[in-house]
């Protein structure tokens, strides 16, 4: 109801002295008005009409004036326009040749308002090639300036509108090549191995190994291009490729290993350090014993433990890993992977 009689009358609560007071109440879906001892009654979408005649004043204008961009009507271009006011405006714009629909919310008080209030810094990336966007051919990857407004991409198959009329950061990004879905499975994942040959992600109900351009759906408790591991005594913990080979331990303190060596361990006890090195593997173990595994075979026993640091690799998943060909996205319960466009 404010923003409506503001249209017609220059409102200022509470009200200044010796100035023309309207009083305004609301009962039984009902606004009673009076204004100079004029009393009317109307329904919220009467409003306007009702202000107009009891006030005996047309609805005020703004002016507008675009920054860095044109206001476009009709085909034709302006620097400033005329606008009759209201609390929600769509502002056409044409910025860089690009036309956008800008919403402005006029504050109270102002006859002059200066548009778009902010820039936000769009980011198109993940592809070399011809887009669409609101109907005018660029080229990407591309950064332009826009102003907050609902934007529309087209790319090939994908047509898709995005919303940053509300948006609050400065800078939106926009990935291309995450459009092109290849596979969504649902599975929770609980750790991650990234190794030169591929990505092992173990999950329940299901673990994926992704290589190149495989794709592999497994219920072992690691895979990868050497082989498999199905039955072993707790959770694969740490593993790292060099040379074709895997070497692998698990929670319960095993050590195997896939590929062109062959080399297994029971340590006995759970690891409580594993550090890679130039050539070799440091291994400690609850049981306070130290090993090395050396890359060129052979492990040995190198004393005792004196210090308990636990210190095991993160193997946590992150939102997202990047192979070649692929681009995995992982949530609370699905794993998305989106096939890259290379060209």
């Amino acid at each position: 109801m404010l923003y409506t009689l503001y249209g017609y009358y220059d409102v200022s609560i509470p009200p200044i002295t010796n100035e023309d007071k309207i009083e305004v109440s609301y009962k039984n879906n009902l606004f009673y008005i009076n204004y100079k001892g004029n009393e009317v009654s109307c329904k919220l979408n009467e409003l306007n009409d009702t202000f107009s005649k009891l006030l005996n004043r047309s609805l005020k204008s703004l002016i507008i004036i675009p920054d860095r961009s044109y206001i476009t009507k009709n085909d034709a271009t302006s620097t400033v326009s005329f606008e009759l006011w209201n609390k929600k405006m769509k502002i056409p714009l044409l910025v860089n040749n690009i036309k956008y629909d800008y919403f402005l919310y006029p504050p109270l008080g102002k006859r002059l308002v200066h548009v778009p209030d902010r820039w936000i810094n769009l980011k198109i990336l993940g592809i070399k090639d011809t887009i669409k966007l609101n109907g005018k051919k660029l080229i990407a990857p591309l950064n332009l300036n826009i102003p907050p407004s609902i934007i529309n991409i087209e790319y090939g198959m994908v047509n898709q509108k995005i919303d940053l009329t509300d948006y609050s950061s400065n800078t939106y990004v926009l990935n291309l090549q995450k459009q092109n879905l290849y596979k969504s499975i649902n599975t929770k994942i609980l750790n991650v191995f990234n190794l030169n040959s591929g990505i092992f992600l173990y999950g329940i109900p299901n673990s994926l190994w992704i290589s190149n351009g495989e794709v592999k759906l497994t219920e072992d408790k690691f895979y990868c291009n050497y082989g498999e591991l199905k039955n072993i005594s707790g959770n694969v913990i740490f593993a790292y490729e060099k040379d074709n080979t895997v070497y692998i331990i698990s929670s319960s303190g095993k050590f195997f290993t896939l590929g062109t060596k062959n080399i297994s361990k029971d340590f006995g006890r759970s690891p409580l350090s594993i550090k890679v090195y130039k050539n070799y593997i440091e291994i400690k173990t609850f049981k306070l014993e130290t090993y090395r595994v050396n890359f060129d075979g052979g492990i040995y026993k190198e004393g005792n433990v004196y210090n308990l640091f636990l210190d095991i690799p993160d193997t946590k998943p992150k939102k997202s890993y990047e192979t070649n060909k692929y681009i995995v996205e992982i949530n609370d319960n699905k794993v998305f992977i989106y096939k890259k466009n290379i060209n």
